[in-house]
């Protein structure tokens, strides 16, 4: 159990990690300051999560003092465990999140590529067994086919819908798994102006890894993301999943 007192609203960051057969359940509660025997729960989360740490933020806004409490109650067949807290005295932005469960989220591909995106998930791809957001063999995830590729150096591209200028942060999380495996990119379109700002390439071994970007400049319309693959000499999967706009 772990206490913060808080004298107002906030918004809370934090990492967790709940695996195994049956690790039990996790709980953000909010306790009254001045009547320890009054909880709220604002947060669970219950069963496996996955074997990858996943990140949670929470809008807390209450009218009295209060503590926050993390509870968990563990079994002997998993474990929970919980890092970097972060505490924010303003209100947490709104997000745009996209687990890709339902559809492509707004994403299309872009006609000039060489080859394309698909959508699916572990049990009916040659890709990571389980997905990010939920740990599962038949959760989704964007990712490239590389029987698709035709040679070395072919891109796909995967194009987010615009957003304003006030969008200034995205965080996703990627899977990059094998030898000249190519690399992952992501650009900004801004009109008729595409800048790279961020990359990774080669081998990134058998796990799920969160990454983000941040646009510090203003840019004076609304702009667009682009996820680039660029195929390397083998042609291996790229998976990307759990994207969340700040």
């Amino acid at each position: 159990m772990a206490w913060i007192q808080i004298q107002k609203a906030f918004a809370l960051s934090f990492w967790y990690h709940m695996y195994g057969n049956n690790p039990g359940s996790l709980y953000l509660r909010v306790q009254n300051f001045h009547d320890e025997d009054k909880f709220e729960t604002i947060w669970t989360k219950s069963k496996s999560q996955g074997p990858n740490w996943k990140y949670e933020q929470v809008h807390i806004v209450k009218d009295y003092a209060f503590k926050i409490v993390f509870e968990g109650d563990g079994t002997w067949y998993g474990d929970i465990s919980l890092d970097d807290f972060s505490l924010n005295y303003k209100a947490c932005p709104p997000r745009d999140f996209c687990d890709v469960e339902q559809d492509y989220c707004g994403f299309a591909h872009d006609p000039e590529s060489d080859f394309q995106w698909k959508r699916g998930n572990g049990s009916r791809t040659n890709g990571p067994d389980v997905d990010h957001t939920y740990g599962s063999g038949f959760g989704n995830y964007f990712y490239v086919d590389p029987k698709t590729a035709v040679k070395e150096g072919n891109v796909a591209r995967l194009e987010s819908g615009l957003y304003q200028p006030d969008k200034k942060c995205m965080r996703f999380w990627y899977y990059l798994n094998g030898i000249d495996v190519g690399n992952l990119e992501v650009l900004i379109r801004n009109g008729d102006s595409k800048v790279s700002k961020w990359k990774e390439a080669g081998d990134n071994s058998e796990f799920w890894h969160g990454s983000e970007v941040l646009l510090e400049e203003q840019l004076p319309s609304a702009y667009s993301y682009i996820f680039q693959v660029t195929a390397g000499s083998a042609y291996v999967m790229e998976p990307l999943q759990s994207t969340t706009l700040l």
